[in-house]
């Protein structure tokens, strides 16, 4: 999709994200947030300090002793309209895949709706969905059926700078909860010198020997996207294994008969304890 600029546009002001709500039981501390001047665009790199800011409350009581790796693929967010969290999440993995133009919400809504798997945008089914991506991204899709449980090879997989897409029960600040599958909703998983703690790797840089270390960690924390906001979230990768686990039954709201297109045995078959992992 091409759109017409003007020279020298003015981009307007980009707001902090909120910061996200943890146990409070974890330890405040005091943190510096960095500042982005309002005239540019954000880089990978300003956006993953600027989101890790504010998280930095919340992932260490050890400011001092704490060290941060992170590694992003810089996503541009698209924001859903109606119930089409899953298409959103597959048009922004898209944004890493494929280098030419990006495919557009509308054209894998149709390609959904022709192959049955859709009615109103909704995508109840992991396979459905890894069909979708193989046959409009062009690429390989491949459906995990223990869903996070593998945490190394989910790690070894962001690392190598492919996206995984993840459905979970999404709280009031899009956060991983546990709703029994009544906020079910897609997200895509894909370092800056204001933050002394905080190192940000490159492609290839996090080899399988260290993925195996920080698997022991109860601190190993995923970037993600989703479509009801144009934040980069930071969540919990247990809380997020949990959430996925716990997709059981459509949202009574959600349960009028030929509204939306089911799987045979609900989103229990079709989305509990499944990801979709994206490769070329």
């Amino acid at each position: 999709m091409q759109v017409q600029m003007d020279k020298n546009p003015e981009p307007p002001p980009i707001p902090p994200p909120p910061p996200p709500i943890f146990p409070s039981s974890i330890k405040q501390l005091t943190v510096v947030v960095p500042t982005v001047h309002p005239s540019k665009a954000l880089s990978a790199e300003e956006e993953v300090s600027q989101t890790c800011s504010y998280m930095w409350n919340y992932i260490t009581e050890n400011f001092e002793q704490c060290k941060l790796v992170s590694f992003y693929r810089q996503v541009y967010p698209i924001l859903q309209q109606g119930p089409m969290c899953g298409i959103v999440a597959l048009c922004m993995a898209d944004q890493i895949l494929n280098s030419r133009d990006f495919i557009s919400v509308d054209e894998v809504f149709s390609q959904a709706q022709h192959k049955g798997f859709t009615k109103q945008g909704e995508m109840f089914s992991a396979r459905n969905m890894a069909v979708l991506a193989e046959d409009v991204l062009k690429c390989k899709a491949d459906v995990w059926e223990n869903g996070l449980t593998d945490m190394v090879g989910v790690l070894h997989h962001l690392a190598e700078g492919w996206p995984v897409l993840v459905p979970y029960d999404a709280d009031g600040n899009y956060e991983p909860c546990c709703k029994n599958g009544h906020s079910a909703h897609w997200g895509i998983l894909t370092v800056d010198d204001n933050i002394p703690q905080l190192y940000h790797a490159r492609k290839g840089q996090i080899l399988v020997e260290n993925l195996q270390t920080l698997s022991t960690s109860e601190k190993i924390l995923v970037f993600g996207h989703q479509g009801k906001s144009k934040h980069l979230g930071v969540w919990q990768y247990k809380r997020l294994c949990e959430s996925n686990r716990n997709l059981n039954k459509v949202a009574p709201k959600h349960q009028v008969e030929g509204q939306f297109n089911l799987p045979v045995g609900g989103i229990e078959e079709g989305l509990c304890n499944k990801i979709v992992v994206l490769s070329p």
